[in-house]
C-alpha cells in the first residue's frame, strides 16, 4: 500500500513538473524587474568615479534612477495591450528582447545620454515584467498550486534586488549590468520551449493548440485528460455577442469592479512608502545618523526582503490574500510612525537621541519585512485572479502603469518632499496611507484562496449581474464562498 502511494505521489509530481517550468521560465521576466529597479542604488555612485561620468549632475542623476519607472509608466498599457493581442508568451519574448538590448546599451555607455537610452529601453520592458509573467502563471497553473506557484514567482524581484545588490558590491557599473544581461538571455531561450497560454489560445478560438498547451502543462499526451479542465476553461470566457472596444470592456458590470479594486491595490503598494525606503535607504540612515556601508545595507535589505517574501509564499495558499495584505499593512505602519517620529524628535534634541541612532535602521528592516510579507507582492496576484480573461491585460496594464508613474514621482521627488514638508511628514503620510490600505482591503477586497480562476469570474459575474442569481443554484464551488465576503 505504501509502494502504491509512493509510485501514485511520485507520478503526481511528474504530472506538475511542465506547469512548474513554465512557472520557473515566467518568474525570470519577474526577477529582471528586481534587476533593472535596483540598478541604480550601487551602480550611480560606482558610475561617479568613472572618467567618464566623473561630472554627472544632480539633476542627471536623479533621470538615470527614475528614467526606468517612467518608461515603466508609459509601456505597461502598451504590454496589456499586447497580453491581450499577441498572447503572454508573444509579450515576454518581446520583453526579453528589450531587456537584453536596454541592459547592453547601458554597459557599453559613454555618455549620459547612452545611459539614458538604456535605462528608457529596459524601463519600457519593465513595464511588461510585473504582470505578463503573472497573468502567464495564473492562466497555466492548477488551483491548488496557483498562489504558491504565484507566490514564488514574485520572489523573484527580490532576488533579482539581491543579485543586483551583490553584483553592484563587487563589480564597477559596467560589469554589474553586463553580467546582468545574462537572465534575460537565459529567459528568452526558455521562452523558446514553453507552451503559449491555453485560456489566451482559447479566447482566439485555437481550439487545437489550447489543447496542445495543456497537454504539455499537465504532462499528458492525451487530450481526454484534460477535456473537462478545459471545458471549463471555456464556459468561463467572456464572449460578447457583439465587438467591443476597450473602454466598453472595461466599463462592463463585470469588469468595472475588479477594475477599481486592481489600480486601488497598486495605489496603496506605493503610496505606503515601499519606493523610497528601498532606493533611499541610505539617505535615511545617515540623516539619522547611523553609520553604515551603504552596500552592506543594501546587500542585508536584499537578503531580508528574499526570506519573508520566501517564507509569505508558503502562506499564501493556507492562510490566504485578504490576512496577509491586512496583516503587512497593519505592521508596517508602525515603523514608519516610529520613523516619523524619531526625525521629528532629532532637530529638537540630538544629543538624547545618540543612544537612539540604532532606530533607523531597525525600523527600516522592520518595515521592509513587514510590507514584504504581503504588500510586496500579493496585489499583483490579486489583481490578475480576478480581472476578467477578456480584460486582464490592458486593465493589468493600467494597474501596471499607475504603479510605475507613482514610483516615478516618488523616486524623482522623494528628496524634495521630504525637505519641503520634513522628513517626518513623509513617513507620517506614508503611515497613514497604510492605515488606509489597511481599511481598504478589509472591506473591498475579496478572498480568492483555493478558487479557480473560473469560479472566481463566475462568482463575480453573479454579484455584479443580479438577474443571473438564479444560477447560483446550479453552480458548486470548489470551496466555500464565504471568504469571498
Amino acid at each position: 500500500m505504501d509502494e502504491i502511494s509512493v509510485f501514485q505521489n511520485s507520478a503526481f509530481s511528474q504530472r506538475r513538473r511542465p506547469q512548474i517550468l513554465a512557472a520557473f521560465t515566467a518568474s525570470i521576466g519577474i526577477f529582471t524587474h528586481g534587476i533593472v529597479s535596483s540598478w541604480s542604488s550601487t551602480a550611480v555612485p560606482s558610475l561617479l568615479l568613472d572618467k567618464h561620468f566623473e561630472n554627472t549632475t544632480i539633476e542627471e542623476q536623479s533621470w538615470i534612477i527614475s528614467l526606468a519607472p517612467f518608461a515603466a509608466f508609459m509601456s505597461a498599457p502598451l504590454a496589456g495591450m499586447s497580453v491581450d493581442c499577441c498572447g503572454r508568451k508573444q509579450t515576454m519574448i518581446i520583453q526579453a528582447l528589450f531587456l537584453i538590448i536596454g541592459l547592453f546599451l547601458t554597459s557599453f555607455a559613454v555618455s549620459v545620454e547612452m545611459i539614458y537610452a538604456g535605462r528608457f529601453v529596459a524601463g519600457v520592458a519593465m513595464g511588461a515584467a510585473v504582470f505578463a509573467p503573472v497573468v502567464y502563471v495564473s492562466d497555466i497553473s492548477e488551483r491548488d498550486i496557483r498562489g504558491t506557484l504565484n507566490s514564488c514567482a514574485q520572489i523573484m524581484p527580490a532576488v533579482g534586488t539581491l543579485f543586483s545588490f551583490v553584483l553592484g558590491s563587487l563589480l564597477d557599473w559596467r560589469w554589474q549590468t553586463f553580467y546582468s544581461a545574462i537572465p534575460p538571455l537565459l529567459y528568452l531561450i526558455l521562452l523558446m520551449i514553453v507552451p503559449e497560454s491555453p485560456r489566451f489560445l482559447l479566447e482566439h478560438n485555437k481550439i487545437d493548440d489550447a489543447f496542445d498547451s495543456l497537454c504539455w502543462l499537465r504532462g499528458t499526451s492525451s487530450s481526454d485528460d484534460v477535456r473537462e479542465e478545459l471545458s471549463l476553461i471555456q464556459t468561463s470566457l467572456i464572449k460578447p455577442k457583439k465587438p467591443e472596444s476597450c473602454i466598453q470592456k472595461l466599463a462592463s458590470r463585470n469588469a468595472f469592479k475588479p477594475l477599481v479594486i486592481s489600480i486601488s491595490l497598486m495605489i496603496f503598494q506605493q503610496c505606503i512608502g515601499y519606493p523610497s525606503i528601498i532606493y533611499f535607504s541610505v539617505t535615511i540612515f545617515q540623516a539619522g545618523g547611523t553609520l553604515i556601508d551603504p552596500h552592506l545595507s543594501s546587500v542585508i535589505i536584499g537578503i531580508l526582503l528574499v526570506f519573508i517574501v520566501g517564507t509569505s509564499s508558503f502562506f499564501v495558499d493556507s492562510i490566504g490574500r485578504r490576512p496577509l495584505l491586512i496583516n503587512s499593512g497593519i505592521c508596517s505602519t508602525f515603523p514608519l510612525f516610529v520613523l516619523g517620529l524619531y526625525f521629528y524628535l532629532k532637530p529638537i534634541d540630538s544629543a538624547k537621541l545618540e543612544s537612539l541612532e540604532w532606530i533607523p535602521l531597525t525600523m527600516v528592516l522592520f518595515f521592509v519585512a513587514t510590507y514584504a510579507s504581503g504588500w510586496i507582492n500579493v496585489p499583483w496576484l490579486v489583481m490578475t485572479e480576478i480581472l476578467p480573461n477578456n480584460v486582464v491585460g490592458i486593465a493589468s496594464g493600467i494597474g501596471s502603469s499607475i504603479h510605475f508613474f507613482l514610483s516615478f514621482v516618488i523616486t524623482k521627488y522623494f528628496n524634495v518632499i521630504a525637505a519641503t514638508i520634513g522628513m517626518q511628514w513623509a513617513f507620517w503620510t506614508f503611515g497613514i496611507f497604510g492605515i488606509m490600505a489597511t481599511i481598504f482591503v478589509s472591506f473591498c477586497v475579496p478572498e480568492t484562496k483555493m478558487k479557480t480562476l473560473e469560479e472566481i469570474q463566475l462568482y463575480l459575474n453573479e454579484v455584479v449581474d443580479s438577474s443571473k442569481a438564479s444560477d447560483k443554484k446550479s453552480f458548486k464551488p470548489a470551496g466555500d464562498y464565504k471568504t469571498f465576503d
